[in-house]
Order: structure tokens, then C-alpha cells, then sequence
């Protein structure tokens, strides 16, 4: 289901969305800020794993929940022109 919208269905049931490393940067304000403050600083245990999300965020590919307008969700990526 769609965070906040139950009964319908995310792309994820579809194969066109995927979560990478949501335990460490989870839905929501507190996971985006994790990420931001992970990727600025090399000693942070999150380090690595915000710059994967870095590298596929930058890539064109896929759109990036950490652009998101409302509530950032910086562990999603859907593949372009979905963005569900």
C-alpha cells in the first residue's frame, strides 16, 4: 500500500519502485536528515550507505523520494516516468 493511502497500491507491487537501506534512512524528516548529515561526513557509520543512495540519486534513472515537495523519503527510487 501507499504510505498514507491504504488500498492502493505503490510501485513497489509493480516493480517500478525500489527502498534501498530504508533501516537506516527511514520515511519521513529524521531519515532525510540521517542521509544529509551521513553524506557530509566520511566517519559517520552511514557514510557508504548514503552514497549509494548519492550515486543512484544522481544517475537520471530513477526519480529520488529525497526530492519529494512534501515529506522526503530518502531510501525510495522509482523508475522514470513513475513516480509512485
Amino acid at each position: 500500500d501507499l504510505t498514507n493511502s491504504p488500498g492502493n497500491l505503490s510501485g513497489h507491487a509493480f516493480g517500478v519502485a525500489i527502498d534501498v537501506n530504508p533501516d537506516k534512512f527511514p520515511y519521513g524528516a529524521v531519515g532525510y536528515n540521517t542521509y544529509q548529515s551521513a553524506l557530509k561526513n566520511k566517519k559517520d557509520p552511514n557514510y557508504n550507505y548514503a552514497c549509494v543512495i548519492e550515486i543512484i540519486a544522481k544517475s537520471g534513472l530513477f526519480n529520488w523520494g529525497g526530492n519529494y515537495g512534501g515529506t522526503k523519503d530518502a531510501h525510495h527510487f522509482s523508475v522514470k516516468p513513475y513516480n509512485i
